[in-house]
C-alpha cells in the first residue's frame, strides 16, 4: 500500500472562515462522566478504556478536566462524533495537556517493547469516522508506542502545555480522537480546553514515500512528492538517540509543482558507528516556515548471520542496542517457517535443517544461511 504523508505549510490567503471555532470542550460534565457534548454543535464524545481493570484505572471527567490514570496495555481513547467543518479551508486542533507523576519515555524503558513502561499521547483525525490519520509528532521504536505521537514521556517546560497541532486538511466533516497510555496509579495525563478552529493555513506538500536503505557503507534516503508549493529546500536531520537531531545535508525543493518530484540524499559520514540512526526531513518554504516529516530509522552496523550446530547468531549489532526487533525466517519457497523477537547478543535456537533466509526489516537485513 502506498504510504502518503502530508506536510502542511503556513499559507495565509484571506479565505473566509479563519478563526471560527467549530468544536470546543471544557469538560464541565459531572465527575466520572465518560461521555458528553461540546459547546458548539453540540457534538457528542465518549471515552473507552479497554484495559481498565479496577476503580483506580479510568479515563473520565474529574474536576472539570479529562483525566487518564493507570490505563495500561492498549491505551484508552477519547473520540468525538463527526462535526461540520465545511466552512474551513484548513484547521488546527489545540488543547491544554498536563501530567501528574513521572512519565517514562523511550529512553527510560531499556530493552523491551514498552510493557509497563512507556507513557504517551496520540492525536488523530478522520473525515468519515472510519479511517484515522495520525497528527505528525515524534516516534518511538517500542512496540507499545506505535506510530506518530504528540507526546512521549515527561512534558518539557511549564505545564499545562498549550498544545497546537500542525495544520489539518479541510473537508466536510471531521472527528478527532485522543489515545493515551500510562501504566501507574500515580501517573495522570490531564486534558482540557480542546478546541478545533478554522485556519487559513493549509496547502499541503504531499510526500508519496520516504524510504531508507543501507548500501555498503552509505545510507540512501529517497523521497518523492506529488505536489509542492513555496517549497524552498529540505534539510536532512540525523540522530543516534531519537531525541537530539543534527543537520547532515540539504536538498533544494521544486518551489511550486504539481508533478511528481524525486529526491535523494546519501549519508556516508558515520564510519565506525555501530548504532541505530534516525532520519527526518525538515521542509522549509521561501518565507522561512518549516515543518517535519515522519522519522525513519536504520541500523548502521555491518550484520553477519552465521550458524553453529542448532544455534543461529547475528553479529554486528553491538551492545548499545536498546530495541527489540521482529525477525522472520523463510524457506527458499518463500514460506514463513518461524518468527520471533531478537535483542542484542541473543542466540536463536534453530533445529531445522536446510537453506533459509532471515529478515529483520528495521535493520535492513535479509540474508541467506545454511543449517546442517
Amino acid at each position: 500500500m502506498r504510504s502518503v504523508l502530508l506536510i502542511f505549510l503556513v499559507f495565509l490567503n484571506g479565505v473566509s472562515g479563519s478563526g471560527q471555532i467549530v468544536f470546543s470542550e471544557e469538560f464541565d460534565e459531572i465527575d466520572m462522566t465518560t461521555g458528553g457534548a461540546d459547546a458548539i454543535g453540540p457534538t457528542d464524545w465518549n471515552t473507552a478504556c479497554f484495559a481498565c481493570v479496577d476503580a483506580g484505572d479510568y479515563f473520565y471527567v474529574l474536576g472539570n478536566e479529562l483525566v487518564a490514570q493507570d490505563i495500561n496495555g492498549t491505551g484508552a481513547t477519547w473520540t468525538t462524533d463527526l462535526f461540520d467543518i465545511s466552512s474551513c479551508v484548513g484547521l488546527t486542533i489545540s488543547m491544554d495537556i498536563d501530567q501528574v507523576g513521572t512519565m517514562e519515555g523511550c529512553g527510560d524503558c531499556g530493552a523491551g517493547d514498552g510493557t509497563a513502561c512507556v507513557d504517551w499521547i496520540k492525536l488523530e483525525y478522520s473525515f468519515d469516522g472510519v479511517t484515522w490519520i495520525e497528527v505528525v509528532g515524534t516516534t518511538c521504536a517500542l512496540l507499545l508506542a506505535p506510530g506518530e505521537l504528540i507526546q512521549i514521556g515527561d512534558i518539557a517546560g511549564a505545564t499545562p502545555w498549550a498544545y497546537e497541532s500542525p495544520c489539518v486538511d479541510f473537508g466536510t466533516d471531521l472527528a478527532i480522537r485522543i489515545t493515551a497510555l500510562n501504566w501507574e496509579g500515580g501517573e495522570n495525563w490531564i486534558f482540557d480546553n480542546i478546541i478545533v478552529e478554522c485556519n487559513d493555513c493549509v496547502l499541503p506538500i504531499e510526500i508519496e514515500s520516504f524510504d531508507i536503505k543501507k548500501l555498503n557503507d552509505e545510507i540512501h534516503l529517497n523521497w518523492e512528492t506529488s505536489s509542492e508549493r513555496n517549497n524552498d529546500y529540505f534539510e536532512i536531520e540525523r540522530s543516534y538517540n531519537h531525541n537530539n537531531f543534527e543537520v547532515v545535508g540539504k536538498v533544494d525543493g521544486a518551489g511550486n509543482s504539481t508533478l511528481n518530484q524525486q529526491y535523494q540524499f546519501i549519508d556516508s559520514d558515520f564510519h565506525g558507528i555501530n548504532a541505530m540512526a534516525y532520519y527526518r526531513l525538515k521542509q522549509i518554504d521561501f518565507d522561512g516556515a518549516h515543518t517535519y516529516s515522519e522519522t525513519i530509522s536504520q541500523h548502521l552496523g555491518n550484520h553477519k548471520v552465521y550458524y553453529l550446530p542448532n544455534e543461529l547468531h547475528l553479529d554486528g549489532l553491538g551492545n548499545d542496542i536498546i530495541n527489540e526487533f521482529v525477525y522472520t525466517i523463510y524457506n527458499l519457497t518463500g514460506k514463513v517457517v518461524h518468527q520471533g523477537i531478537y535483542s542484542a547478543n541473543e542466540i536463536i535456537d534453530w533445529q531445522m535443517k536446510g537453506y533459509f533466509i532471515i529478515e529483520i526489516p528495521e535493520l535492513g537485513l535479509r540474508e541467506k544461511f545454511i543449517a546442517y
